[in-house]
């Protein structure tokens, strides 16, 4: 799963008719994007298991990527004592905790 805060969702914004574009479209309507260390050391990790063919590329992409992300820290100490901690772990707590009252989440679960 991976996840990206949003903040500045201009007035009118065009949702594409099929899934093909819709990232590059839909998040091109947004101000800022925002994601933790976390995120992206988390995306970093998974990336790790795609075929060595498709590494370097990804690699390549991954980071033309994060130049264009505003990254927040949120410590793990604050983020370990939310509630739901023991069901979503260190992560998705600090999303809730950097997002609350802030941000859009959108996020992308796996089909699998």
């Amino acid at each position: 799963m991976i996840q990206i805060a949003y903040q500045g969702l201009r007035e009118q914004w065009p949702l594409p008719s099929t899934n093909s574009g819709f990232s590059s479209g839909f998040l091109g309507v947004f101000d800022k994007l925002v994601t933790t260390p976390n995120v992206l050391t988390a995306v970093s990790n998974l990336s790790g298991q795609l075929p060595e063919n498709l590494r370097a590329p990804f690699y390549s992409d991954f980071a033309n990527r994060i130049a264009l992300l505003e990254e927040h820290y949120v410590p793990s100490v604050g983020a370990s004592s939310l509630a739901h901690f023991n069901k979503f772990g260190l992560t998705d707590s600090g999303i809730v905790q950097l997002v609350k009252d802030k941000f859009l989440v959108l996020t992308r679960r796996s089909e699998a």
